[in-house]
């Protein structure tokens, strides 16, 4: 509803929907509000990988690391304790 009218470039809603939905366990709609975010900022950014680590997409959530520093976003500390959730949840993959 929210971006059916038009406040998606309201980058706070923005981020809040998207925090929303990864709260609900819906990834489509977060990944699909993410992307019609015109300027994401580190919070845009930092909800999705700690997010994404946090359901069990770890590789996403690297993934989306490496596309955030290909921008030149500068990450925060948020950023590195959802790199972080995200590579122990990978190397616990990888061990079992």
């Amino acid at each position: 509803m929210v971006v059916k009218a038009s406040l998606e470039a309201d980058v706070f809603i923005s981020n809040s929907l998207i925090h929303l939905y990864l709260s609900c366990g819906d990834l489509d709609s977060a990944h699909r509000v993410f992307v019609m975010i015109g300027e994401k900022d580190v919070v845009s950014w930092n909800s999705m990988i700690t997010g994404l680590a946090q359901r069990g997409c770890a590789e996403m959530a690297l993934e989306l690391f490496k596309r955030m520093e290909a921008e030149s976003v500068k990450p925060n500390d948020v950023t590195v304790v959802g790199v972080l959730s995200a590579c122990t949840k990978e190397i616990s993959v990888l061990v079992y």
